[in-house]
């Protein structure tokens, strides 16, 4: 199981990957299943629910050839997280590569109520095996022998985020060639400079903490490692090349960077413009206004890129808090007249300010609600009266 902030679209996340082990070949099917697509039943005070994976491997004319299967069993004590949103069920099937040509066609059903996803299938022909690469979190443990880190499975997408995501690619030979590793994304035309573990290669394992790399001694094989390779890659669509001595076709591929939990205050462009009036006065919030119309996003971004705390990096630490906090205020502040939450008085100051150290509540001589909000940092006191009883907490 991991959490993530998936876009509430993507139910389910897979991948496919190949893995040389000594002299045999192997094909990892990953998968992630998005918690609520699963039907729980409460049984004895927990509740619970399974999935099985089925994958049917066919030749070429389509007869089927063998099938791999996997069951999961699950039970909780949390009805919230029986029915969350941010929670996934990830695993793996490991699949021999013992036949040349062939289709694979993934079947997910949830055994509760007996609902099949049929996932797209895809064709592998050994002849023109591609090199997979991994992604993976923080390393431990990493030095010419071995290496342990969290694998990230995104499929080719590559997570904007503000922590370390790490590139590893297994090949097969290296003699100190020289090697290039260029990577063109929105743009921006970025040169890594890897570091190459020779003789070591990658297992795939699975315990409480998720699915792992692990590293182990192999004669015949090297590994290709990137750290924060992502910190540099702005959002969009991205082209990796790598180059080894001579072989300018050694590794190509095509990948997306992509902002899984980006603050929906943030996708819309006139909203996102608009609140940025909380912060500056009418004259920078109106030129602000006029850039968008003529460079579209882009000035947004040059604008929150001017108050980047980390300029180093892709990822602005500043700017997804302060579209965050919207989000949130959008939540918790939205009125029975509609409009936006962010907007609001209290919207306004919790966009500003944050969470408040303490919220006072009560009645106003003239028997209006009001609240009470207080800081410590810096040290102030708002407080808020709803004037009409619609909800509409205002500033006084």
């Amino acid at each position: 199981m991991f959490l993530s902030a998936q876009v509430p679209e993507t139910i389910i996340l897979s991948d496919h990957k190949i893995l040389f082990e000594g002299t045999d070949k192997y094909l990892y099917y990953f998968y992630a299943i998005r918690n609520d697509l699963l039907v729980y039943t409460k049984d004895e005070g927990a509740y619970k629910t399974g999935y099985k994976i089925e994958l049917e491997i066919t030749s070429e004319d389509d007869k089927s050839i063998r099938r791999y299967f996997k069951d999961s069993v699950i039970s909780t004590d949390s009805y919230t997280e029986s029915i969350s949103r941010i929670i996934y069920r990830e695993g793996f099937i490991r699949i021999p590569l013992d036949f040349r040509k062939f289709n694979v066609k993934p079947i997910i059903t949830n055994t509760t109520s007996l609902r099949e996803f049929r996932q797209p299938g895809f064709y592998y022909n050994q002849d023109s095996l591609k090199k997979s690469f991994f992604l993976v979190g923080d390393i431990k443990n990493i030095n010419s022998e071995s290496i342990y880190a969290q694998l990230i499975s995104r499929g080719r997408n590559i997570p904007f985020v503000p922590n370390s995501v790490n590139f590893i690619l297994p090949f097969r030979k290296y003699a100190d060639q020289k090697v290039n590793v260029i990577v063109e994304s929105n743009g921006k035309k970025i040169e890594f400079i890897p570091e190459i573990l020779k003789g070591t290669n990658v297992r795939v394992i699975q315990d409480s903490s998720g699915i792992l790399l692990e590293g182990y001694r192999d004669s015949s094989n090297s590994l290709l490692l990137i750290k924060d390779f992502n910190l540099s890659l702005p959002e969009g669509d991205a082209s990796i090349r790598i180059t080894l001595g001579t072989d300018t076709s050694f590794f190509k591929t095509s990948a997306r960077v992509q902002w899984f939990n980006k603050p929906r205050s943030l996708m819309d462009e006139n909203l996102a413009v608009k609140l940025v009036e909380l912060l500056e006065t009418e004259e920078k919030s109106d030129s602000l206004r006029k850039a968008v119309r003529k460079a579209k996003t882009n000035a947004l971004f040059e604008y929150w890129k001017k108050h980047d705390p980390t300029p180093l990096t892709e990822y602005n630490e500043l700017m997804a808090e302060f579209y965050f906090r919207a989000d949130e205020a959008n939540i918790r502040f939205s009125t029975l007249r509609g409009g936006d939450g962010a907007l609001t008085d209290r919207g306004n100051i919790f966009v500003k300010f944050g969470e408040p150290e303490k919220i006072e509540r009560g009645t106003t001589p003239e028997g209006r609600m009001s609240e009470i909000w207080y800081y410590h940092s810096p040290n102030r006191v708002f407080r808020f009266v709803d004037r009409n009883g619609a909800g509409n907490y205002e500033l006084r």
